[in-house]
């Protein structure tokens, strides 16, 4: 059982996901936007927060990843960082580039 939860800048669960059952591996999951009223919520920065349980409810890693076009890259203190989806990420933290 997988439960996705998305906190805005003050740390509130605006939205919440019930993804239920998944196959082991990797799922597909796409943000919204939407607040769990239904309401768009503002521009601004996210979290999201993965809870996942076997089928007999014990707790179970998980662990989320971006997918993104770059959009540019920055350097700072001499280190690099790749512009991906408005967020800064560090060239170590790349699982993969594809064209």
């Amino acid at each position: 059982r997988v439960t996705v939860n998305v906190s805005n800048e003050a740390g509130e669960v605006v939205r919440t996901f019930e993804l239920g059952q998944v196959e082991p591996g990797t799922t597909a999951f796409t943000f919204d936007g939407l607040a769990n009223d239904g309401g768009a919520l503002p521009e601004g920065t996210y979290r999201i927060d993965i809870a996942a349980s076997d089928v007999e409810g014990r707790a179970v890693d998980a662990t989320a990843f971006v997918l993104g076009a770059v959009e540019g890259i920055s350097y700072e203190a001499g280190i690099p960082r790749l512009l991906v989806a408005g967020n800064e990420v560090m060239i170590g933290d790349i699982l993969r580039v594809e064209s």
